[in-house]
């Protein structure tokens, strides 16, 4: 056995005896009789949790060996600011030594001791885990030498102070013993020296004396020096600590009823003070999870929302580049198909209008665009007031399917238009029946390049000869007209389900003279085109939401079993009161 010297009076000595650290406390028996050694039998065989475990004596020392408390005495540790303003200066560390304290003193008064005798924060201890310890509860003739000086008279009950013979009953030692716990609750309580608040010192003579003195009130530590609890808690527990130290020992309450008591102040706790931290921590580790979580499940949805937005801008492989941090090379098409479209006489339509009510007829009517050119492989470049450029091959090449795919939203474009019932503003009054929209529509096929210009707001811009062209033919365009150039004639030849017309040569500025071409109609039911739809979509004051409408199929008018992509995305418009037939 290794003995250890304490660094102070107050560190109980420690050894190490079978590679275990153990603690050696004074004892004042040298010789130990035979009742005395079974007692020691009685003592060794208790194994409580809230109990200092005896483990032995060794006579030539005078010591008797227990389990080691790392964080050495109660008494220590409160007075010593351990912990201040951290976790262990909280209610939930001293809640929990007070329930270790309280759980220990009733094991002991339902024991074979029935009571303690002289319970003092010196004799209760804190090992690592902060759980608390009682010891000195051994039988008289085997406990640590010390005499009844100041230092342990702040304990001890006014009638034993006073010397009343009552004491000495059994009775009579558990009530000094609940006398004992309450001052030991007002020092964790305190978390300090108890009287100090009051202006007094515990180890000096006049303290002892206010105590044993009979006084109403007696004298007694000040509790509304409590800090840090509610006031109902606050009032509560106050009126406990009170009732345990009350001057006449049959008023006090057993050690049972404090145990029920205060478990009801703070709860029941099955385990130590250091397994319910980690299980709050545990418990807040978890809320700080799923808050983790749901906001990432915010940040994702904000994020997608985020994309999806820019994907309305850029196109969506090119903004995908740009999230990656690709830098972007422009770009060379061969063959795309570039359509332009534009209000005829629009400086005469807004003439009629109040500009919030241009604005609510332009929202209307390229909102209903916007929501049906996506069934067709055309990507829409931008909207310049009244005009509207979408292009197909590009940025996703569809070889030459490009022509068709514009040649089939020209139609959806055209028809969209007479479905916008708007009422006329006229300034005299004359004239209210409904303003007729019509669009100049022209496209043309060729070579363009591609790049993204700017990095703020960056835009997908379209560069080359087949853009102007393109332009000219929805300014040579007649209204309700859709016309397009010979190089997109070329391919929409190998398309068929598509009809039109030679227009003829004409003036192109900038080209001189070309020969361009009238899309027509498709073969349509015996409802006209042309005619109001059923079921207008849209307010003529302000958009609203679609309603349900019946739309026909589609029936195809060749004879030929091929089944068109273009024309089953012409067929069921979300504008259309009736469908298209080739």
């Amino acid at each position: 056995m290794v003995e250890k010297t304490p660094a102070d009076d107050s560190t109980p000595v420690t050894s190490v005896y079978r590679l275990e650290t153990i603690s050696l406390l004074p004892i004042s028996a040298s010789i130990i009789t035979e009742e005395a050694l079974i007692q020691l039998k009685k003592l060794r065989s208790i194994h409580y949790e809230k109990i200092l475990r005896i483990l032995g004596l060794c006579l030539d020392r005078n010591v008797m060996l227990t389990e080691y408390c790392a964080r050495g005495s109660l008494y220590n540790f409160v007075r010593s600011g351990t912990g201040d303003g951290s976790l262990l200066h909280g209610w939930i560390f001293r809640f929990s030594i007070m329930s270790d304290l309280i759980e220990g003193l009733n094991f002991l008064h339902h024991s074979w001791f029935h009571h303690h005798g002289r319970l003092k924060s010196t004799s209760c201890y804190l090992t690592f885990r902060f759980v608390l310890k009682i010891g000195d509860y051994c039988l008289q003739s085997l406990t640590p030498a010390q005499t009844l000086d100041l230092k342990n008279s702040i304990w001890s009950a006014p009638e034993i102070l006073r010397g009343n013979s009552s004491v000495f009953s059994v009775s009579g030692q558990k009530a000094a013993d609940i006398y004992s716990l309450a001052v030991i609750f007002s020092e964790v309580c305190l978390f300090g020296d108890p009287f100090l608040r009051s202006g007094f010192d515990s180890d000096t003579a006049d303290t002892v004396k206010l105590i044993r003195e009979i006084r109403q009130p007696p004298f007694r530590p000040n509790l509304s020096f409590i800090e840090g609890l509610i006031k109902p808690l606050h009032v509560d527990l106050q009126a406990l600590i009170e009732d345990c130290w009350q001057d006449a020992p049959a008023k006090r309450p057993t050690a049972i009823t404090v145990h029920r008591k205060l478990e009801k102040l703070i709860g029941k706790r099955k385990d130590g003070l250091v397994e319910e931290i980690l299980a709050r921590a545990a418990g807040h580790a978890e809320e700080l999870e799923n808050l983790v979580a749901e906001r990432s499940h915010e940040l994702h949805n904000e994020k997608h929302k985020i994309q999806e937005l820019l994907f309305q801008i850029l196109p969506k492989s090119v903004a995908l580049d740009l999230i990656n941090g690709n830098v972007m090379v422009p770009e060379e098409y061969e063959s795309v198909t570039v359509l332009f479209s534009a209000v005829q006489d629009f400086a005469a339509t807004a003439a009629t209008c109040t500009p919030t009510q241009l604005m609510l007829m332009m929202h209307t009517l390229y909102t209903a665009i916007d929501g049906g050119i996506g069934r067709f492989d055309v990507y829409k470049v931008e909207t310049v007031i009244d005009q509207y450029l979408i292009a197909s091959g590009v940025p996703v090449r569809n070889g030459t399917a490009h022509v068709a795919e514009i040649a089939a939203c020209a139609l959806y474009l055209r028809h969209a238009a007479t479905l916008i019932n708007w009422p006329r503003h006229d300034s005299e009054g004359e004239d209210d029946s409904p303003l007729a929209i019509k669009f100049l529509i022209g496209f043309h096929t060729g070579r363009i390049m591609t790049g993204v210009i700017g990095t703020k707001m960056p835009r997908f811009c379209l560069f080359g000869d087949t853009i102007n062209t393109a332009s000219r033919m929805e300014s040579t365009a007649e209204g309700g007209q859709i016309q397009f150039s010979e190089a997109s004639k070329t391919l929409l030849e190998q398309t068929s389900g598509f009809a039109y017309v030679p227009r003829g040569e004409i003036a192109v500025k900038g080209k001189g003279m070309m020969r361009t071409y009238f899309l027509l109609d498709p073969i349509h039911s015996h409802q006209s085109l042309n005619d109001p739809p059923v079921d207008p979509l849209y307010s003529p004051i302000a958009p609203r939401p679609a309603t349900p409408h019946r739309v026909r199929h589609l029936k195809r008018h060749d004879t030929l079993q091929r089944q068109s992509s273009v024309q089953s995305r012409l067929s069921p418009s979300p504008l259309a009161s009736q469908g298209f037939k080739f």
